[in-house]
């Protein structure tokens, strides 16, 4: 549809379409991990078994490494309870009075579609040049990531959870770092295969200077 230039103010700073047809799109990001922990060589090393001293104060079974023979990275997770860290910095226009969704992004070597895996999130809200940075990261999710399963009968298939939601508000106006811990939590029993995290999917909506509110984004992961 052509935009109707009579009902469109412009400037420097923003754009309003006082047409009611005016949407836009809601925005995704992508968060990989960065756990200090998981920087020594040793970890990165595809196949090599980090130390404990290696890896510093964080559980020596958690590795980032090489997926199989992939020529990609992801978390080692394969223990009940291990937790890897990242962090989010928040964009100048994430609008803190909308809901946010979360989901994670992992890969593992099962074939059977009936291996299930529970991730868990956790978040912090911390202000550069105000907050510490801090390992306790224990806010959960407003509504928490599904229990997932393996996609397809195929290994190392980069898998997406269902989303989690962080509720409006819940991010203070005037903060801009969400420190992320990512858990997992529990898997099948008989899930013998390397499992990875990968990274974090996060779906946020975009402040805009309009004269309604747009689109109300909803679980793009239900």
């Amino acid at each position: 549809m052509p935009i109707d230039t009579a009902n469109l103010s412009q400037s420097l700073e923003y754009v309003t379409l006082r047409g009611k047809d005016f949407d836009f799109i809601p925005t995704t990001v992508v968060v990989v991990a960065n756990d200090a922990a998981l920087a020594s060589k040793a970890a990165f090393d595809a196949g090599n078994t980090a130390t404990t001293a290696e890896l510093g104060t964080n559980d020596a079974t958690i590795q980032c490494k090489e997926i199989s023979t992939l020529g990609v990275s992801g978390v080692l997770m394969n223990n009940n309870g291990d937790v890897a860290h990242t962090s989010w910095d928040l964009p100048p226009d994430f609008d803190e009075g909308r809901p946010c969704y979360v989901r994670v992004r992992w890969a593992c070597g099962s074939t059977d579609t009936a291996d299930t895996v529970l991730w868990k999130v956790f978040y912090k809200v911390i202000s550069v040049n105000n907050d510490a940075l801090t390992a306790t990261v224990t806010t959960a999710l407003d509504t928490v990531v599904p229990v997932d399963a393996v996609p397809v009968g195929t290994a190392y298939v980069l898998a997406g959870t269902r989303g989690g939601k962080i509720d409006a508000g819940s991010i203070s106006n005037g903060a801009n770092t969400l420190l992320l811990a990512v858990e997992m939590d529990t898997k099948d029993t008989d899930m013998s295969e390397d499992l990875y995290f990968h990274s974090l999917q996060i779906a946020y909506h975009r402040k805009v200077k309009t004269a309604g509110r747009g689109r109300t984004l909803v679980n793009p992961w239900p």
